[in-house]
């Protein structure tokens, strides 16, 4: 069987190093065969590795409903998909989680599954509630989810604003499983469980909404009742290992403003040598010249007092 990883960047929200340190992350951890897809419309900067398909469709609204398109028959995939949000951290084996091919699998609302099971927003969601960050499902199949869309787009987003896909996916796909009830405390909630540590058994680490994962390392975030602090850890899983072209690029460029710092920092010490030894000679040049003025005024003195004697 193939198997098909993929992430989606559109607009300007995650720039390439995101889907260079995704890739770099699941190539880490896992040990079967897998091509690595990235759906953009911008492919500037990323990894050689990834394959790029371009998103043909220039939808109204946030970027997220273009996650849609990848249940479209002209998605140019075949095989088992396995889809992850580039916000995300791959933190531990995920081979089990890929291998896994039973059914359109989706996470069960990261936020919402905390709640009490008898909440109900007002589109009638509660704790089933979908979450599209990691989402799996066989090439080619569950069409509807984009088909019903695309017919109107607009009609559709409207209907669910402020929601976005995960809402969309909800209300036309009612056959679907969840990764909790697969895989219990493999994919867990950065902002809920991870606050004090990282879980025992956490292969997946998934964000949402703040902080974002350069916030979390390095700055408190206080958000939606719940005050996070600095988490270092974080580093530890998500960086490119060196070999993506952004990295790349920047290496060549902190390498040559060194070079360049270098150069101009040698380049000032010959010119302050320069003008050091300069001086050094203008100096000596004085001091001769005030000796032979010494010397003549000296002479002069004694001639004066020896004309006086006699």
């Amino acid at each position: 069987m193939k198997h098909n990883i993929v992430c989606l960047k559109w607009g300007t929200l995650y720039g390439p190093d995101y889907v260079n340190k995704l890739f770099c992350a699941v190539r880490r951890n896992i040990t079967i065969p897998f091509t690595f897809h990235c759906f953009t419309e911008r492919s500037q900067y990323i990894h050689p590795n990834i394959v790029i398909h371009n998103l043909p469709h220039n939808l109204p609204g946030v970027g997220w409903w273009q996650k849609l398109y990848l249940f479209s028959e002209d998605a140019p995939l075949e095989g088992r998909v396995l889809y992850i949000d580039l916000d995300t951290l791959i933190t531990g084996n995920i081979d089990e989680i890929v291998l896994h091919n039973k059914g359109f699998i989706c996470l069960r609302d990261l936020f919402l599954a905390r709640m009490n099971p008898k909440y109900k927003d007002k589109f009638g969601f509660a704790k089933d509630a979908v979450g599209s960050g990691v989402l799996s499902w066989e090439a080619g199949t569950h069409t509807q989810i984009w088909e019903t869309f695309i017919k109107n787009p607009q009609k559709a987003i409207k209907s669910l604003h402020p929601h976005g896909d995960q809402k969309w996916i909800q209300k036309v796909d009612p056959t679907r499983t969840y990764w909790q009830d697969i895989f219990p405390g493999q994919i867990v909630s950065f902002k809920i469980h991870c606050r004090q540590h990282l879980p025992k058994n956490a292969r997946i680490v998934c964000y949402h909404g703040k902080p974002s994962i350069p916030e979390s390392i390095n700055t408190t975030t206080n958000v939606q009742g719940y005050r996070i602090p600095p988490t270092k850890w974080v580093k530890d899983y998500w960086y490119d290992e060196n070999d993506s072209p952004t990295f790349k690029n920047r290496k060549t460029t902190i390498a040559t403003a060194k070079s360049d710092a270098a150069s101009q920092d040698k380049a000032a010490s010959t010119r302050k040598n320069i003008n050091t030894a300069e001086s050094a000679k203008n100096n000596k040049a004085k001091t001769t010249a005030n000796n032979r003025n010494s010397k003549k005024l000296r002479m002069a003195a004694r001639r004066r007092r020896s004309r006086k004697i006699q």
